[in-house]
């Protein structure tokens, strides 16, 4: 699947109303042979799964249409709403080129990548290749990953030379990645395929008698992030807490702000912590679909910048640190 930024509500190229009038303007639509001349990859998988988000979440917000006279009214209010085009509330308008270097601009400022917060927003198809590929993006020509999407991995940025430019959403059945159809947004119930049933196995194993106390039940291993997954966090989180730090926090979710923010100052989860309690950050921020990395409960870069954009889109201080406010909205 694609998402595709290609003609206003008349099917012409300028001149028409702001937004998208039709649902059509930039939408999600099925692979098609262009033809493409390259594929543009970072090497990055957090970052390609940061572009296919918010192209996704821009082909859904019918505010945002196409007008090439209008494109670059489409950054202005991305900029302006927190980098993320599910917050655009007023009408706007882009173009496939300047619609696709505007999203990866914005994955830049969420993720604090200098190279792509540098990305040239008045580039178009013309220039794309050479902006992206400044900016750290592999460019492949081989026809494997121009012929069919057998071969593209979700956040890969399709390109045709002078004439249009598309983003991949779907890891191709060839490419070496899991969740082939996955094109959900993040969202409380959202899964990443493999992540989370490591999670939860981990969790049975680990802390099998609690869970049983506190949920009823092990976990079923079924890869879905639900309302047994998190209440089993919230118990484990609550269980290392009271032994290491000496608290007593019940395993109800009775005054769980509170406590959050009591035990928060001792129970600091940041960049260089490991073990249980950087597992759980991991293994929630897997099920919200923010993190992909490995469970391996090294607080490293990936899982700070997974941490990153979780806060920005929750409002929170964006610094990477999981204290209490952080801890109270993952478990929320």
């Amino acid at each position: 699947m694609l998402s595709n930024c290609g003609s206003d509500e008349r099917n012409k190229y300028s001149g028409g109303q702001a937004g998208d009038q039709t649902g059509g303007e930039w939408n999600i639509i099925p692979w098609y042979n262009r033809p493409w001349m390259c594929v543009l990859r970072h090497p990055d998988r957090l970052v390609r799964e940061e572009i296919a988000i918010l192209a996704e979440r821009a082909a859904k917000n019918n505010l945002i249409g196409y007008d090439q006279s209008q494109r670059h009214t489409f950054w202005q209010h991305l900029k302006a709403s927190n980098y993320d085009p599910a917050q655009i509330t007023i009408a706007c308008e882009a173009d496939c080129s300047s619609g696709v270097l505007a999203i990866v601009k914005a994955v830049g400022y969420r993720l604090n990548v200098s190279a792509l917060k540098n990305v040239n927003q008045d580039g178009y198809t013309g220039n794309e290749r050479s902006i992206l590929k400044a900016a750290g993006f592999t460019v492949l020509t081989a026809s494997k990953y121009l012929t069919s999407d057998a071969y593209l991995l979700r956040g890969d940025i399709l390109l045709y030379d002078g004439h249009h430019t598309a983003t991949n959403l779907t890891n191709g059945r060839n490419s070496g990645a899991d969740n082939t159809s996955d094109t959900t947004d993040k969202s409380d119930n959202a899964s990443n395929t493999g992540n989370v049933a490591k999670g939860q196995k981990w969790l049975n194993s680990n802390y099998g008698t609690l869970l049983k106390s506190s949920c009823g039940a092990l976990l079923e291993v079924d890869n879905d992030y639900g309302a047994k997954s998190r209440a089993a966090t919230i118990a484990v989180w609550k269980d290392v807490v009271n032994r290491k730090y000496s608290f007593h926090l019940t395993p109800s979710n009775s005054n769980f702000l509170d406590s959050c923010k009591t035990a928060s100052a001792k129970a600091l989860t940041q960049r260089g912590s490991n073990g249980t309690l950087a597992y759980l950050v991991q293994f929630v921020l897997a099920g919200r679909k923010y993190y992909f990395g490995s469970m391996d409960a090294d607080f490293g870069q990936e899982t700070e910048n997974a941490v990153k954009s979780f806060q920005r889109d929750r409002g929170l201080t964006v610094d990477g640190q999981v204290g209490g406010d952080t801890w109270y909205a993952l478990f929320n």
